[in-house]
Parts: C-alpha cells; sequence; structure tokens
C-alpha cells in the first residue's frame, strides 16, 4: 500500500471497529514482532490536558542536553505525520509518509494472516493500536535515546500500557473527559489513567487536585514506588510571547502563551532532573535554550497578530477553564474587543463548556467540528440560552477559517479597543484552520 491508501486502510479500521480498550490484542502482536518497544527507554505519559506540552517540552530538553528524544503523539494536530517525531539537537522530524507506509503495510500483512488468531485473540487491532505498534517500530529503528508515549484514552487499558519497561510514568493535570468509558469522578478518571505505573519506576506528576492526588499516592505506593509532584511556580507573567515565573528561585521563559503553560514547565522540568540526575548533562543553561526553543501546536497558539488570532485545543471542561483564565490574564476586556469562534464534538461536556464563555466575549460565532462527532453550528448556538453576555452566530456550512477572515476587522474598534479573536473548542478544527487560514 502507498501512503494514501494505508490512511484509508486505517480510518476503514476505525469505522469498523472505533474506540475498543483491552490489551490482549496488541500484547499479541508485540509478541509476534519480538517486542520492539523492549530496546527503547520509554516515559510513559497520561493525563486529560497538557500531555503535549510537557511531553514537547521534556523532549526538548533532554534533546538540549543530546539526547535523541522520540516522541508518539496522541493525536497528531497539524498533520498526520505529526503522530512519531523525533527531537535531535533541537532539530524536529516527522516520520516519513513513506515510512508510514511501510510500516502499516507490513502490520496489515502479519494482520491478515491466519495465525495471528489461533491462540485466542477474538479481534485485529484497531487503527490506534496499530498506531501505537508502528511508533515502537519507528522510534526503535531511528535509534531514539529516549521514547514519549503518550496515552491515548485512559491509561490503565489504553493501547500504549502494553509496555513493560518504563524508564519513568508522568501524569499531568487530571479532570473530567471521556467520562462514559473512564468514569464519572476525578478519582475514577485519576484511577484509570494510574494503571501505567509501573513497579518501581519513578513516577512525576503535575499539581493535582486532592481526589487525583490520593490516587496517584495509593496506586503508587502499591507499586513499590511514590509521585514525585512539580513544584508550584510563582511570579508569572503572562503576554502573547510567552510566560516568565519563578520555579524554586530560578526564573524560566517559555515562548508559549497560556496561564498553564508554567505548570506544564514545571512538570518536565521535575521528570528532567530526575531521569538524568546520575548524568552530568543537564545544567540549567541547557533547561534555559531548551524551553526558549520549545513551540506547540494549537495550545493558545498565535496565528496572527494583525489582528490577533489564537487557536487553543481546549475541548473540555478544565482546557475551557484555564483558556478563559489565560484570556482574562492577556487580553482584557478594557483594552480588547474578544471575539469566539468555536466548534465542539456532540460527546462532550456542552453544556458545561458553553456555561464557562458566559461573559467572557463580546461576539460568539459557532461552527460544526469535523464530522461525524461534530455538532452542528446551529445545535450549538441553540445550546447557548439566557443572558451570556454576547451575541451568538451559527455557521454551519463555513470552516472557522472563513469566519475567523470576516470577524477580523485589523485596527481598532471605536472605542479605541484591539481586536482579538479566539478559535476553540475542538482540536479538530485545526489542520483546516491553519492550511485555510496560512
Amino acid at each position: 500500500m502507498n501512503y494514501k491508501e494505508c490512511l484509508e486502510y486505517l480510518e476503514n479500521e476505525n469505522k469498523k471497529n472505533g474506540i475498543i480498550m483491552g490489551l490482549e490484542p496488541i500484547k499479541h502482536m508485540l509478541d509476534v514482532l519480538d517486542h520492539p518497544e523492549n530496546i527503547l527507554k520509554i516515559i510513559h505519559v497520561a493525563g486529560t490536558n497538557g500531555k503535549g506540552s510537557v511531553s514537547a517540552m521534556l523532549a526538548g530538553i533532554l534533546a538540549e542536553a543530546g539526547y535523541k528524544t522520540g516522541r508518539y503523539v496522541s493525536p497528531a494536530v497539524a498533520d498526520y505525520t505529526e503522530i512519531i517525531q523525533w527531537n535531535n539537537n533541537g532539530n524536529i522530524e516527522y516520520i516519513t509518509e513513506d515510512n508510514i507506509a511501510k510500516y502499516i503495510t507490513y502490520l496489515a500483512d502479519i494482520q491478515n494472516r491466519d495465525d495471528m488468531f489461533s491462540k485466542g485473540i477474538l479481534r485485529k487491532l484497531t487503527r490506534f493500536e496499530m498506531e501505537t505498534v508502528m511508533s515502537f517500530l519507528a522510534l526503535k529503528d531511528m535509534k531514539c535515546d529516549y521514547a514519549i508515549i503518550e496515552c491515548g484514552l485512559g491509561g490503565t487499558e489504553d493501547a500504549t500500557n502494553a509496555i513493560d519497561n518504563k524508564e519513568m510514568c508522568i501524569f499531568t493535570s487530571i479532570s473530567k473527559d471521556h467520562v462514559n468509558i473512564l468514569g464519572n469522578t476525578i478519582s475514577d478518571i485519576a484511577l484509570a489513567k494510574a494503571g501505567i505505573i509501573t513497579d518501581n519506576i519513578p513516577v512525576v506528576s503535575s499539581i493535582q487536585l486532592n481526589e487525583a492526588k490520593e490516587v496517584l499516592d495509593n496506586e503508587a505506593h502499591k507499586k513499590h514506588t511514590s509521585v514525585v509532584y512539580a513544584p508550584e511556580c510563582i511570579d508569572c507573567e503572562y503576554n502573547s510571547d510567552g510566560t516568565g515565573f519563578t520555579l524554586k528561585n530560578r526564573r524560566y521563559h517559555i515562548n508559549m502563551p497560556g496561564i498553564y503553560q508554567p505548570g506544564n514547565a514545571a512538570t518536565a522540568i521535575t521528570a528532567a532532573k530526575i531521569l538524568l540526575r546520575d548524568k552530568n548533562t543537564l545544567t540549567e543553561e541547557v533547561i534555559d535554550r531548551a524551553l526558549k526553543k520549545v513551540r506547540w501546536h494549537a495550545r493558545f497558539e498565535m496565528i496572527s497578530d494583525d489582528p490577533y488570532i489564537i487557536f487553543d485545543g481546549a475541548h473540555n471542561i478544565a482546557g475551557i477553564n484555564a483558556l478563559m483564565k489565560s484570556i482574562d490574564a492577556i487580553y482584557p476586556r478594557d483594552m480588547y474587543q474578544r471575539i469566539a469562534v468555536m466548534g465542539v464534538f456532540k460527546d462532550k461536556a456542552v453544556d458545561d463548556m458553553i456555561q464557562l464563555t458566559y461573559g467572557r466575549f463580546d461576539e460568539m460565532h459557532t461552527v460544526t467540528a469535523v464530522k461525524p462527532r461534530g455538532l452542528d453550528a446551529s445545535v450549538l448556538a441553540d445550546r447557548f440560552s439566557g443572558d451570556c453576555g454576547f451575541r451568538v452566530y451559527p455557521h454551519d456550512e463555513e470552516p472557522a477559517a472563513d469566519i475567523a477572515r470576516k470577524v477580523a476587522r485589523t485596527g481598532k474598534t471605536p472605542e479605541g479597543k484591539k481586536n482579538v479573536i479566539i478559535v476553540f473548542g475542538s482540536l479538530s478544527l485545526y489542520e483546516s484552520f491553519v492550511t485555510e487560514f496560512k
């Protein structure tokens, strides 16, 4: 199969299977492949929000310290090839389309063999399971010193948890999302994610809600380890170009805006210092250089500065809440007219997400996120009720980029305010938004 045929194959598998939890099929495939994942030094990352940012920062620090660091990203944001990447001396490379075709064709041929199901394996691998195995093969072939592997959903039964050997487990912020699969409470969700903890392996975590912290601590104790929580950042300064903060009496700057980024950076720094504590490769200068280089798509990303257009992939309650606080910190109402473009998936906590936007914008434009999960723009607009503080305009057929263009009036409003446009609600909007807008 060529690259296009492989993507079609994966999409067909996804339509047939969707999300199926459980590790037996992928473990069987890894047995057949003689466990390529065992060659890798794996850092396993779980959490509700922040996995991409923490992984990008940690990969940047390890690369700046001289280590070739691979990543398996879930999901890809800007381009499909982004799902497998490596950072070598600060140069980020994505897997090529030809190599994706090579690995997926190889795995599909194995999966279609009759003997694959002779040991009681009842199903083929899902799309995500295939991609996870592909990442192990590719990162092994690239001879990465470290491989940062992001969970797709949860932890215990996520395909990435087929890994037995790990160098470290990392937990980013845990909050409510995918409640139909992971559970209705923070404790339930934390327990599902805590399943990645492995015996005697270091565990690092972002600051957590008490319910999540209690679960992580208990599960770590059962596995003869303990959780090191990243320290709190102080004296944070937020602006459109990045964020400054103090961590343990040391001043840092990251070129990534958003009130949540100092906490993500603290988690990455803490993890790096533990991973490299027995080596002489990590210095404060290395960390400084790395953090100033790191970029991550779709996290309070400035698409344009004339006018200000920001894309943020916030797609759950915690993400929307953090986004609203970031907007207030960087674009205060007395200086900016704030215009929203929002699209969401229908299976999210839509009404709760909407409530967090009340009173935060001057206009709201709803669009339809990518189908079949995307909620129709007119339906989303109808979900706004009462006095939300702004008018809502639905755009069923128009993409987010077109709406941003229409409402992007350069210069200032008659009141002297600058315009800022915030596009958010679903990562699925990003690829077409950036392609069409730029």
